[in-house]
């Protein structure tokens, strides 16, 4: 089971990571915590369980059938425009919730049943039919509770109960009802639940119903308005006599103006008016051009003559005249026929335009005097006889327009007065489509205030009761097994939590990787905690006073030292020897010290002086410097006296005093009798020279120190030897405890070779250390 370093590295080793083992090495070093934090969470649980009073619930669920509850209209507001505010779902639903919620119901359910049958003892007396658990609780409670009250009574007497004091205690009521009612809705439904807890399921019952009648009340008295019926009646009735008045007034607009409809009165006005411009128009057209026509006739008879030549002779019948002209005419013709075809420098153009021109020399040689008669112009008659017709069609034209304007502003006076009589048409139409409207409303208004006053009147409303108040069988707290397991995972985790934490604020040395890693020393031998019978020790510590008798039997037989002590031992001699602590040449004076008396470095130094003369390294001289806490003699069965003490009493060293040991090469110099002043003699000059002398004669001295703060050690002894070694119990000396004695030891000097953990458990079993 001991624990030996795998190497001579002093500072540069890599320690591993956290593994299995120092978790369960946590868990089993601190089980004793974990296991009264355990058994003490699950007692607690099992007791509050026991003592708690058992809480019933009941259910009951409202049906809410959204739709209008009354007509919320303010009878001051102005009769104008009514406008309908819809509610939807969810504003109704949270309507409802803030009622259910409301202090108000809470106060009348208190005073309806009381203020003391809301206190939670006011429901606690077992029934005779209740479970012979529930009787037992409430004797326990009693038992518990009639000593307090008889305690208190003479300290506290009682006092008449003020006005103030019965306000407080139905404001205490009124808070307590409204904490244990829960009201809340079920998702995608309109269903209310509401749940009232107590000690008594009759209570809760009783409760829920009582809260139950008073929110239908509260219901229909928030959804009415007092004198709504009336006020209604009153203004259908004045709307009623004003839309009488304005049909009759409208009646009397059209006699007067004598139109059916407006509508079509203005159709047909605005197709005449369309008519009489579109004739307006093609008359003056018309106009314009008989006048266009005169002129042009006048300047035409201007320039004709009123006779014309009617007969012309000239000698007699020429018919060559005549063939000349048919051939010329015929000439002519085809020259514009070849022009078509040709250009006029082209032979055939030039040729017929010379035929041409010969066949005009001849015919105009041919030409001869004619004989002229003349008569009156026919044409001249004709244009004259039309511009007389056409000057009286013009005046006719004249005439015609000048009427059709006349009727055409008659037309638009007319429409105009159309327009009038429609405008007023339009507003008394207006007026009545408003007195109409409110009327309609205010009827409707009228009938559904008269049907919310007869639904008030027999409480009839819109909340259907789905569920009636349950009456609850079983207790829904204490949940026993829920509790039961709670506490099981608080205990068994707390447990497990407490003892990690535990470990965290723990500073003492536990393993020889924390003395390398924080005190920077090579750790030179870790010692496990034995029982006197040589068995390891791993669940709990005793005195020294348990290796006495042991320790006896190892100086009398060595040989019977257990193997793996006398391995960690060995162990232990063999790095003294090495080149890291500088070997045996050089270490004569070993003193062995510890941060605290009792840490055991006693014992080691014994056990290191028996195993240094059982391996035959020469004669060993044990020393026993630790005068107020002596213990080499107890171990070897010797006198105390004469010791060390002795040794100056006389201020002359003396080797008289030094007695051999039942251990071949063991001698002994026990402590002596103790003296106030004998820390000093340490420094003396006798010492140093009784020391040198030691080493001499011996190979090994070995000195059972005193602690590092007693006295004057770490300047006296510790800088006379050849190394100190620092016993350190393990799991009792915090880190920083021995850093300062190290660093105390390094200031004065001395030569700190390493450190020995001493007492080391090993708290996991050897079954699941070799598991993991």
């Amino acid at each position: 089971m001991g624990e030996i370093t795998p190497s001579d590295k002093r500072f540069n080793r890599d320690f591993p990571e956290t593994t299995m083992r120092d978790i369960y090495a946590v868990l089993f070093r601190h089980k004793s915590r974990a296991i009264i934090f355990f058994c003490t969470v699950m007692i607690t649980v099992i007791i509050g369980i026991f003592l708690s009073s058992d809480v019933y619930q009941s259910d009951a669920k409202l049906l809410v059938r959204l739709g209008r509850e009354s007509v919320s209209l303010d009878p001051t507001a102005s009769t104008g425009r009514v406008m309908n505010i819809s509610q939807d779902w969810e504003s109704g639903i949270n309507s409802e919730l803030e009622i259910l919620n409301s202090r108000k119901l809470a106060e009348k359910v208190v005073d309806a049943t009381g203020v003391d049958m809301q206190k939670d003892w006011a429901a606690q007396t077992p029934l005779p039919d209740d479970s012979v658990i529930k009787k037992l609780r409430y004797i326990v409670k009693q038992t518990l509770w009639s000593p307090l009250v008889a305690f208190a009574k003479p300290i506290f007497p009682s006092q008449p109960i003020t006005s103030r004091e019965q306000l407080q205690d139905r404001d205490v009521a009124i808070r307590s009802f409204m904490e244990k009612l829960k009201v809340e809705t079920i998702k995608k439904s309109n269903i209310l639940l509401i749940s009232y807890e107590s000690n008594s399921p009759q209570l809760a019952r009783d409760q829920v119903e009582k809260f139950i009648q008073f929110y239908l009340d509260e219901h229909i008295s928030a959804h009415r308005t007092s004198g709504s019926y009336a006020f209604f009646n009153s203004q259908a009735e004045t709307f009623r006599s004003a839309l009488a008045l304005g049909e009759e007034n409208l009646k009397n607009l059209k006699s007067q103006t004598g139109m059916a409809s407006l509508q079509e009165q203005r159709r047909i006005l605005l197709d005449r008016i369309g008519n009489l411009q579109r004739d307006l128009e093609l008359t003056d057209a018309a106009s314009v051009a008989s006048t266009a026509k005169i002129k042009v006739m006048k300047n035409t008879l201007a320039s004709l003559p009123s006779t014309m030549q009617r007969e012309e002779t000239t000698g007699f019948a020429n018919s060559s005249t005549d063939e000349l002209l048919r051939r010329l005419n015929d000439l002519q013709m085809k020259e514009h026929e070849l022009l078509s075809t040709f250009t006029e420098n082209s032979v055939p153009v030039v040729e017929l335009r010379r035929q041409i021109r010969e066949a005009q020399s001849l015919l105009s040689k041919a030409q001869q005097p004619r004989q002229v008669t003349r008569a009156a112009n026919p044409t001249y008659q004709q244009l004259q006889l039309e511009f007389l017709s056409e000057d009286g069609q013009h005046s006719s034209l004249l005439a015609k327009a000048e009427a059709q304007k006349q009727q055409l502003a008659r037309a638009k006076n007319e429409l105009e007065t159309v327009n009038e009589s429609e405008m007023k048409l339009t507003n008394l139409e207006r007026e009545l489509d408003l007195l109409r409207a409110n009327y309609r409303k205010y009827s409707e208004s009228m009938e559904q205030a008269r049907i919310d006053q007869a639904l008030e009147m027999d409480k009839i409303s819109n909340i259907s009761i789905v569920q009636p108040p349950s009456y609850p069988v079983k207790p829904i707290r204490p949940r026993v097994a829920l509790n039961l397991v709670m506490g099981l995972f608080l205990g068994l985790f707390g447990g497990i939590g407490l003892a990690f934490v535990s470990e965290y604020l723990d500073h003492s040395i536990k393993k020889p990787e924390e003395v390398e890693q924080r005190l920077q020393l090579p750790i030179l031998a870790s010692i496990p905690y034995w029982h006197s019978n040589g068995a390891v020790k791993a669940d709990g510590k005793t005195s020294m006073q348990g290796y006495i008798p042991y320790l006896q039997e190892m100086s009398e037989t060595p040989q019977n030292c257990p193997l793996e002590l006398r391995k960690i031992y060995e162990t232990f001699i063999n790095r003294l020897n090495s080149p890291a602590c500088g070997n045996f040449e050089t270490l004569h004076a070993i003193s062995l010290t510890s941060c605290h008396p009792g840490e055991g470095n006693s014992t080691v130094a014994a056990h290191l002086a028996l195993m240094l003369a059982n391996c035959g390294e020469g004669r060993i001289l044990l020393v026993d410097a630790n005068i107020h806490h002596p213990s080499v003699h107890r171990i070897f069965d010797v006198d105390l006296s004469p010791g060390l003490t002795d040794i100056f009493r006389d201020g002359q060293g003396n080797m008289n005093l030094i007695r051999p040991s039942r251990i071949n090469y063991l001698d002994l110099l026990c402590a002596g009798r103790a003296e106030a002043d004998s820390s000093w003699r340490f420094d003396s000059k006798t010492f140093a020279e009784l020391l040198k002398l030691w080493k001499r004669e011996y190979s090994f001295v070995i000195f059972d120190s005193p602690a590092v703060w007693e006295g004057n050690y770490a300047d006296s002894l510790g800088t006379l030897v050849d190394a100190v070694i620092l016993v350190a119990e393990a799991e009792k000396v915090r880190w920083e405890t021995a850093q300062r004695a190290k660093d105390l030891l390094i200031e004065a000097r001395a030569n700190v070779l390493g450190i020995v953990l001493n007492k080391r458990q090993f708290y996991i079993p050897e079954w699941l250390y070799r598991m993991v």
